[in-house]
């Protein structure tokens, strides 16, 4: 008899379509079961002793601030994002363009709206409104995300941060599987796991991983202390002295992370927070100061500040950066000496010091990251550091996996 032909397997269904917010409404239920998970943990932890914050108020000690250019369209969705998350209007502001306060009230703002000016003017104006509210934490977000999403670390907020609760996953396909498990969250619920992970880890900065690729993420350490801060959602300690440095009109927050790195050897970068934005192709905002004279203006003045600790991206191109902070040279504490970049043309030279910080030699949770820490990633060492050290630090391997996120993430 002739064998019977084997049918072919049906092809998966299709992913369901994840249905578009119109209302405030329908944010609260998206996020629901996420914010009620991250409030859970912070509970814990509050009630095992630790230090968590626990809402959007002042008690809470977080201000949410808005950085925004041109962009009043964006208002309502992204106010359904903050107060379905439990931001209180008074600690919300837009901080925005000269001359644009008026259209962003027209939008329906809820939140105040102030004309902060340039970019990086606009970002320490949001630090000093949150002092002046009498908050710890501000944490400034940009105007065009679409959602945040935390992958499932553990039931606790250690396992966001304790090395020992930790293995990295043998292949990219256990990563993705990884990766899976996770929850849309709002950004206020995002940004009280980020602080709780800052105070754990002693850092003055905290914020999420560079895209939204969950298996990309789960790749690396849940949190790791010597990665970029990426300035679309960071949260940074309002006591901390460091600003924005105003001869940025791009890729300041490359240049605030070096601040950190530097100042206090250590900014927490939680790779299990996923944010989602529209950049590049979102009217408004940095694409319309985007040019490729305005990156290599503010490239050059990247090395010439912070000479080996940043170099060209692998697959972005040349307008693209990745910091190595491990490369750093001998005057920023690093081994090697590198060659000085001039003062790019036209900006002025820096007329504030830089702020070093001597800190402890130890942490409540170990012993501190140091050059010697830093360099001893070239051993490509995947597991976690010495028994002892519960923070989590990112090695070679990991920076170097950053050179194909955008091929990854596209």
């Amino acid at each position: 008899m002739p064998r019977s032909k084997r049918k072919p397997a049906a092809p998966p269904p299709p992913p369901k379509r994840r249905r578009l917010a119109t209302s405030e409404a329908d944010v609260l239920e998206q996020v629901r079961e996420g914010d009620a998970w991250v409030a859970s943990m912070l509970r814990r932890q509050a009630a095992e002793g630790g230090d968590a914050t626990t809402g959007g108020s002042t008690e809470d000690g977080l201000f949410i601030a808005v950085i925004s250019s041109k962009r009043p369209h964006n208002v309502p969705r992204i106010e359904w994002k903050l107060f379905a998350g439990g931001a209180m209007r008074e600690n919300v502001a837009w901080i925005v363009g000269a001359g644009e306060a008026d259209a962003y009230g027209a939008a329906g703002a809820r939140g105040r709206v102030v004309e902060g000016g340039a970019l990086c003017k606009s970002r320490n104006l949001a630090i000093e409104l949150a002092k002046k509210a009498r908050c710890s934490h501000v944490v400034e977000l940009s105007d065009d995300l679409k959602r945040v999403e935390v992958v499932r670390a553990g039931d606790s907020i250690a396992h966001f941060y304790d090395a020992s609760l930790w293995r990295k996953p043998a292949t990219l396909k256990q990563q993705n599987a990884v990766g899976s498990n996770k929850v849309e969250v709002s950004p206020v619920a995002a940004a009280r796991l980020v602080v709780a992970v800052m105070r754990a880890t002693g850092c003055k900065l905290g914020g999420a991983y560079v895209t939204a690729n969950p298996g990309l993420a789960c790749g690396m350490a849940p949190t790791t202390l010597c990665h970029f801060i990426v300035g679309d959602f960071a949260v940074l300690d309002v006591a901390c002295p460091l600003r924005f440095d105003e001869r940025f009109r791009l890729k300041e927050d490359y240049d605030l992370t070096a601040q950190h790195l530097r100042a206090y050897g250590r900014a927490a970068r939680c790779n299990r927070v996923l944010c989602e934005f529209e950049h590049y192709t979102n009217r408004g905002g940095a694409v319309d100061v985007r040019t490729d004279s305005t990156e290599q203006h503010v490239i050059q003045l990247l090395h010439h500040k912070w000479p080996g600790c940043f170099r060209t991206h692998g697959t972005r191109g040349p307008n693209e950066v990745l910091l190595q902070w491990d490369r750093r040279d001998v005057s920023l504490g690093g081994t090697r000496a590198v060659d000085p970049t001039p003062l790019p043309e036209g900006c002025a030279v820096e007329t504030q010091p830089p702020v070093d910080v001597v800190p402890p030699a130890e942490t409540a949770d170990g012993p501190r990251d140091t050059a010697a820490d830093d360099d001893a990633g070239e051993h490509n060492d995947e597991r976690p550091e010495a028994a002892g050290l519960p923070l989590l630090r990112g090695t070679t391997s990991e920076r170097r996996d950053e050179d194909d996120l955008a091929a990854a993430a596209a």
